[in-house]
Formats: structure tokens, C-alpha cells, sequence
């Protein structure tokens, strides 16, 4: 339950057409999560999503990328 909670919870903001998060998974999010986990799993959609959308117009190789290495 709480995964697919938070499946739904992260894909709300991303499906602004939709009328954003419904009143049931907004209520029903704070039983499964605490509210700073909340407030983190759409910050780590955003984050996500950004880097991918910067990836793509500098075609940056995707599973190239190693820490440490410049």
C-alpha cells in the first residue's frame, strides 16, 4: 500500500490536466507517509525530470555517466 501510494502520490504533480491530487490520496498520503516525506518524493520527481529534460537538448549519452570521473 505504501508504494503504490507513493507511485501515485510522486505522479500527481506531473498530471496537472488531471485536476492535481484528488482529495482521497492527499488525506490518505499523510497515513502512509510522514509530512516531510511528503514534501521529498514530488522534490525528487522534480529533480529527476529536470536532469533528464537537460540531458536531451545536450544529448548526453545515457548510462555513460561514472563519479569521479571528469
Amino acid at each position: 500500500e505504501r508504494e503504490r501510494r507513493g507511485r501515485k502520490w510522486t505522479e500527481a504533480p506531473a498530471r496537472l490536466a488531471n485536476g492535481g491530487v484528488d482529495d482521497d490520496l492527499y488525506g490518505g498520503g499523510g497515513r502512509q507517509f510522514s509530512e516531510k516525506e511528503l514534501v521529498v518524493l514530488p522534490l525528487a520527481l522534480i529533480a529527476i525530470n529536470g536532469w533528464n529534460r537537460l540531458a536531451v537538448p545536450f544529448r548526453a549519452p545515457v548510462g555513460d555517466y561514472q563519479p569521479g570521473r571528469s
